[in-house]
């Protein structure tokens, strides 16, 4: 088949976060299994630098970023102009060596707004996979904007789109999504970035960490969405508990750096919180390795595709849409009934 990939970010634009890397992941296992895949994307590097190159192709997939009409709209709003886009896009599905289906990722894109168009206009049918942006999350103005002349139209002219997980297939059914478009498929894990993990210990030289502290690990952009304020604030409480203890928060700011410094001021728990920045490639594995536990947040739909590693436990702490506190391990989940204490005691 010739597939095309359209999402506003893609590799190496890991500052974007999960969605690049699932694109990117699927892209190469679609074309290990004969397919040829395209990728159609701006030229956003982050939230200031492009890409340089327009056209390049990585292990097999053919990648065009096309230029964001202003990096101002990007870095401002996250809004990703691509008005070229729209242009070889129409070429393309009105030649007779047409792409065989589309794969749109995100949902309240310009993107998708002229996939939308383009793929009813000349009969190609396209997928969505939202990524857990499909609840109204901040923006309210825009999104209704968007939901009123073009999100029901793209969401019903969808030939199916594709849910992470139970939660992210009644946000679908709420929006008027039929059950038998709705497909279930739980993100792919590229097991051989695992298979030469980074000794035991080199995270924690790095950045010079004393041997016996706990790490308790959160990993992600740092947006406001992502629950970082209910994990500060239930972290405290363990840091009354015990000094012995470091939580280690990674990945690019993303609007919410400033608030999160003042609340760990506040809390009066600097000592006790290591703000590392972006970590990508072997520096976020070495992170995996070394910590005791890690922390995701429930309510919010996105990917954890990540494997994490600490004392052989795999302990995963995840607050839920409520910001109740829950326990995971290998055996299941652990009974802490939400309760913050609890939790961290299993955890150190």
């Amino acid at each position: 088949m010739k597939i095309l990939i359209v999402i506003p970010y893609f590799y190496p634009a890991e500052f974007f976060g999960g969605p690049v890397k699932i694109a990117f992941d699927l892209g190469k296992e679609l074309v290990r299994r004969g397919n040829e895949v395209f990728v159609y994307t701006s030229d956003a590097l982050d939230l200031n630098n492009r890409v340089l190159k327009k056209e390049i192709e990585i292990e097999g997939i053919q990648v065009h970023y096309f230029k964001n009409l202003s990096m101002f709209s990007v870095k401002i709003s996250k809004l990703f102009l691509t008005p070229e886009m729209y242009k070889q896009l129409n070429l393309d599905l009105s030649s007779l060596d047409s792409f065989d289906i589309i794969h749109v990722h995100e949902y309240s894109t310009y993107q998708n707004i002229i996939v939308r168009q383009l793929a009813k206009k000349y009969g190609v049918p396209y997928v969505l996979q939202a990524h857990g942006s499909l609840p109204i999350i901040g923006r309210e103005g825009r999104r209704w904007i968007f939901d009123a002349f073009f999100g029901h139209r793209l969401l019903k002219d969808s030939a199916r789109v594709i849910a992470l997980n139970r939660m992210e297939v009644d946000q679908y059914s709420l929006a008027g999504v039929p059950h038998e478009k709705i497909a279930l498929v739980p993100n792919g894990i590229d097991l051989s970035q695992f298979v030469d993990l980074p000794n035991r210990g080199c995270f924690r030289k790095k950045f010079g960490l004393d041997e016996n502290k706990r790490i308790l690990l959160f990993l992600g952009r740092l947006n406001k969405i992502k629950g970082l304020d209910t994990l500060a604030i239930a972290f405290k409480q363990v840091v009354e508990e015990s000094k012995n203890v470091l939580l280690v928060i990674a990945g690019p700011d993303d609007g919410y750096l400033n608030s999160l410094k003042n609340l760990v001021c506040s809390l009066k728990i600097n000592d006790n919180v290591l703000l590392v920045g972006p970590l990508y490639g072997d520096d976020k594995l070495a992170a995996y390795v070394d910590a005791d536990g890690r922390l995701r947040r429930r309510g919010a739909v996105k990917g954890d595709h990540a494997i994490g590693k600490g004392d052989g436990r795999n302990l995963v702490a995840v607050a839920d849409a409520h910001d109740c506190l829950h326990l995971f391990g290998a055996a299941g989940q652990y009974d802490a009934g939400g309760d913050i204490a609890r939790v961290f005691g299993v955890l150190f």
